[in-house]
């Protein structure tokens, strides 16, 4: 698929982050969380802005359940792109979104779960 589309631009930014934070977390996994007390993950924001570079805090078994759904990305509160995704879910540190249109077909396409 060649991407020709704001939307699925916009996804592909989203993607790499998704892939960036999924070393994060495969390292976490290897050496144990950031936060032994609470097993607590910090990942980057996936919203795909440029420049955006929010830590967001997640509880390891919430980025897993985020993670089972090649279309769900975590997100600050506030960065979510109503015109290519939907809030699935919302905490105090961050937003679950869901992919919609092209931007789902992008995320399924490039989701890094075997």
């Amino acid at each position: 698929m060649t991407p020709r589309s704001s939307a699925a631009l916009r996804a592909l930014n989203e993607t790499r982050v998704r892939e960036v934070n999924e070393e994060i977390a495969k390292a976490n996994r290897q050496l144990g969380p950031v936060d032994d007390v609470s097993g607590s993950l910090h990942v980057l924001c996936e919203c795909g802005t440029q420049g955006c570079a929010t830590l967001l805090e997640v509880a390891g078994a919430e980025y897993e359940a985020v993670r089972s759904q090649p279309e769900q990305f975590l997100v600050a509160p506030g960065h979510d792109q109503p015109d290519i995704e939907r809030v699935a879910e919302v905490s105090e540190e961050f937003a679950v979104v869901a992919k919609v249109g092209v931007a789902k077909t992008v995320a399924e396409e490039t989701d890094p779960a075997p």
